[in-house]
């Protein structure tokens, strides 16, 4: 995703996973208790499963057992979010119902970096990391393109169906054997709640995890360049001007 503040992003996601529990409730409420100010708002969700990326063979998922919840922390802006359970730690901006101006990759990631290092003094997990990853969510609205349906031809350079299709729904995965993991791509259809307006909703996720010899840092920005010139490539040249690249 490029970091032009005219991108059609509505979310990002930073995120990692550890080999097993770290993040214990007493960890969580410490943390909570030193940024209530930062976040002030907490919600309770179901635990997201475990993934390990595989170049060469199927996606490995897992469930923790037991009785685990996700905590949400939530900024009193509601434009950021931190997701703890006690295999996993995430971070999103999300541009919400103020429709908050994309801030770019590095300034998202300057504070998930901030909170990873505060919550790791509490939890010590930074030696238990087996998975890294980066999402991007992007909100593609039709009518930006003069498009009734979804003709992909006009927005993607990489397909090309016809206008009178109503629905789209598709995804697919590219190996990426240099940060040991896979670019996971979802583009479906989808109705604005606020407006009803014909949406299409894509989104590009890289998992994977970091060489031996490399810094956490380095894959992440490695991550992002991947996944900001696979959506430059995908993109035709009447997508571009609009977006303003």
């Amino acid at each position: 995703m490029s970091d032009n503040n005219k991108a059609p992003v509505v979310e990002l996601v930073v995120g990692i996973q550890f080999e097993r529990p770290v993040i214990t409730n007493e960890c969580i409420y410490e943390y909570y208790v030193s940024n209530k100010d930062k976040y002030p708002n907490i919600q309770e969700n179901p635990i997201l499963p475990s993934f390990i990326e595989h170049v060469d063979r199927p996606l490995e998922t897992g469930m923790l057992s037991g009785f685990h919840s996700r905590k949400y922390l939530i900024s009193k802006d509601d434009n950021r979010l931190i997701q703890l359970q006690p295999n996993r730690l995430l971070f999103n901006w999300r541009k919400g119902p103020n429709n908050a101006e994309y801030p770019k990759f590095k300034n998202v990631y300057d504070q998930f970096v901030e909170i990873r290092k505060n919550i790791d003094k509490k939890c010590n997990f930074n030696n238990l990391i087996n998975q890294l990853e980066v999402t991007f969510f992007d909100q593609i609205v039709l009518k930006d393109f003069g498009l009734e349906n979804h003709d992909l031809g006009k927005i993607f350079n990489f397909w090309n169906l016809s206008k009178s299709n109503k629905h789209v729904d598709f995804n697919f995965t590219i190996p990426y054997p240099d940060l040991q993991g896979n670019l996971n791509v979802k583009l479906r259809s989808a109705i604005r709640n606020s407006d009803n307006e014909k949406l299409l909703m894509l989104e590009t996720t890289l998992r994977g995890i970091n060489n031996q010899d490399e810094k956490i840092d380095f894959w992440f920005n490695r991550a992002h360049d991947v996944l900001s010139s696979f959506f430059m490539d995908i993109l035709t040249e009447d997508a571009k001007k609009i977006w303003g690249f």
